[in-house]
């Protein structure tokens, strides 16, 4: 019997490019991988989600009642979209192409009190739940009339801040899911060093307006995290920027155990 690396005499052999990957070949299984890990752990742990935390109802009438009379009959047709979308639950096809310029228009004009802007930061973080969502940010890749609002978080007004400090945390995840499929594994620290640092920025001028306790503790629950995950940036950035996490030990118990993690990164 002939042998089974043999046939009609001839040795058969592998070619030597065969049996390599390419470097696209192994981004490709490592994606997989991740994204089978995260499916795997969504199972096990699924998120936790307050969907009645934003009554959107309210807070859509609200800002009816600040804006009527003030705007022109494309913008009115767009607070009808914003109401088919949000309460009639319809899809994103009811936002037309200029719904996001009415968007941008009641974030910048300052004709418009902050609460306009704090109504409509409710409702955009509501809108976050939907599932279809993902298309309003793709077509705010154009003018990016959103995503520049909320990088500039650090120059708004505590209460856009606050309002607006949900929405900011889904567009940094919508951000580096898309780097993720772009970049290789290992160059993600960078990226998320860079978001850490950012969101530090934010933190520390959120600081200066002395929140209350509660939005305390969630700060720098944050800023404990992120000095774990950018160890050299953002220890620096508080040294250099202020205030320090000490001027606010003795609020509560809970408060001064994580300015007690944060102090140990700090050098």
């Amino acid at each position: 019997m002939a042998d089974a690396d043999t046939v009609n005499g001839a040795e058969t052999m592998e070619s030597p490019l065969a049996s390599q990957q390419s470097p696209t070949d192994d981004l490709s299984v490592l994606d997989e991988e991740r994204e089978e890990e995260e499916r795997k752990k969504k199972a096990r742990d699924p998120p936790i989600v307050y969907k009645d935390l934003v009554d959107v109802k309210v807070e859509f009438d609200a800002l009816i009642g600040l804006i009527d009379g003030k705007l022109s009959p494309e913008e009115q047709m767009a607070t009808e979209e914003l109401h088919q979308y949000m309460i009639g639950d319809e899809g994103s096809w009811a936002l037309s192409d200029g719904f996001l310029d009415f968007v941008g228009k009641l974030l910048s004009d300052k004709q418009f009190p902050v609460e306009v802007r704090v109504r409509l930061l409710h409702i955009l973080a509501a809108a976050a739940l939907k599932d279809d969502v993902i298309l309003v940010l793709h077509q705010d890749r154009k003018d990016h009339v959103l995503m520049n609002y909320a990088y500039e978080i650090d120059r708004h007004s505590p209460e856009e801040q606050e309002a607006l400090s949900p929405i900011y945390l889904y567009f940094q995840k919508f951000r580096n899911f898309r780097i993720r499929q772009f970049y290789p594994k290992g160059s993600l620290a960078k990226v998320f060093d860079d978001v850490a640092v950012e969101l530090t920025m934010a933190l520390l001028q959120y600081f200066n307006s002395k929140p209350p306790e509660e939005q305390t503790y969630r700060c720098m629950k944050a800023l404990a995290k992120f000095v774990q995950v950018s160890t050299q940036e953002v220890p620096q950035l508080i040294q250099m920027i202020g205030p320090d996490p000490k001027t606010f030990k003795g609020t509560s118990e809970r408060i001064d155990a994580l300015i007690e993690q944060i102090s140990t990164k700090l050098r």
